[in-house]
């Protein structure tokens, strides 16, 4: 009876070693398994990781520069409008002082005109960024705000000079009467559900909301306004590709004017545009004022300021040789 004891112990201890053996080993091969896909995937996402930074660097190649080049010519048609303004033979003023003596009065009636060099500087850029918006995954590579470029900058940057083209003097001055914890005005938000409703509410009944501050809309007419179709379109107008090439381009200044001046539909897409830009030129100039309360040089200043940043973030080092003439109209 002892015997056949002692064999069932020894039965059931060899089982139970063979159950925890076996017990054993499958845990350690899941856990061995697990690892291996944990880094089957970490690799996956270097890979990721490393095509994104290829496509990022692919379009960074072919399409900073010229953006870069594009608002730099903008800001500095910008700055001629703010500064030059006024000084028309049509406007009654005359330069008085030594430091607007150097400046070129504004010449809409000439041939290669003030006027038409803002429009075309406002379109190559809007074409750029439509370039862009086309450029497919790489558009994502280039936006994306984790990259190491800081470009989740750009696309704040971007999105804050569209707001700024398209909306009406009274939005502008609504987001800045928000106060100095204001977003900036390409990161701003819709607000809550709630907030949104109340705010239709109070609109179709003509009545004010409490949670939004209010003001009674500026008088002065919403000059350069452009909505937002109408600058896709003008973007999509801009965009010059020739067959075979690796990128693509913009119409040239010469193709532009042209354009301008024989295609009635062409020029139609900039009729408010040209309408806008010739009475800032010749009418009252910018005489220092800031562009809150919103008023007649509200949008050309905040386009000024928001250009400066996008080229410092395009261009951090400034080697660009014409920075050592920019400076900021406004802070705001």
């Amino acid at each position: 009876m002892l015997g056949g004891a002692n064999e069932r112990v020894v039965l059931f201890a060899s089982v139970l070693f063979s159950t925890l053996s076996l017990g054993s080993n499958l845990w350690g091969g899941m856990a061995t398994e697990k690892k291996r896909a944990e880094l089957a995937l970490e690799l996956e996402h270097q890979k990721e990781r490393q095509k994104q930074l290829a496509e990022l660097y692919a379009v960074t190649a072919r399409y900073r520069g010229p953006l870069l080049e594009s608002v730099i010519d903008l800001e500095q048609a910008l700055w001629h409008l703010l500064t030059s303004a006024g000084r028309h033979p049509g406007g009654g003023e005359e330069p008085e002082d030594e430091g607007s003596a150097g400046q070129v009065p504004w010449a809409a009636d000439e041939p290669e005109s003030d006027m038409c060099y803002l429009l075309f500087t406002l379109a190559q850029f809007l074409g750029f960024l439509e370039v862009l918006r086309r450029e497919g995954p790489r558009e994502r590579a280039f936006l994306q705000g984790t990259n190491p470029h800081g470009s989740g900058t750009l696309s704040t940057l971007v999105e804050g000079i569209r707001f700024v083209l398209c909306a009406s003097q009274s939005s502008l001055q609504r987001w800045y009467l928000e106060g100095r914890d204001r977003p900036h005005p390409g990161c701003r938000s819709r607000g809550t559900r709630e907030e949104v409703v109340r705010e239709c509410v109070a609109r179709r009944h003509g009545t004010a909301t409490a949670q939004r501050p209010q003001q009674q809309a500026p008088a002065s007419p919403d000059a350069f306004r452009c909505s937002r179709g109408v600058q896709r379109a003008i973007g999509s107008f801009m965009i010059s590709t020739p067959i075979g090439a690796q990128r693509h381009y913009t119409m040239s200044y010469g193709d532009f004017h042209a354009r301008m001046e024989a295609d009635p539909v062409f020029r139609r897409w900039f009729r408010q545009l040209e309408a806008d830009a010739d009475e800032l030129g010749r009418g009252p100039g910018w005489a220092g004022q800031a562009p809150f309360p919103a008023g007649r040089w509200t949008r050309i200043l905040l386009l000024q300021q928001l250009s400066i940043e996008l080229i410092d973030l395009l261009d951090p080092d400034w080697c660009g040789p014409a920075y050592c003439l920019m400076i900021r109209a406004v802070w705001c």
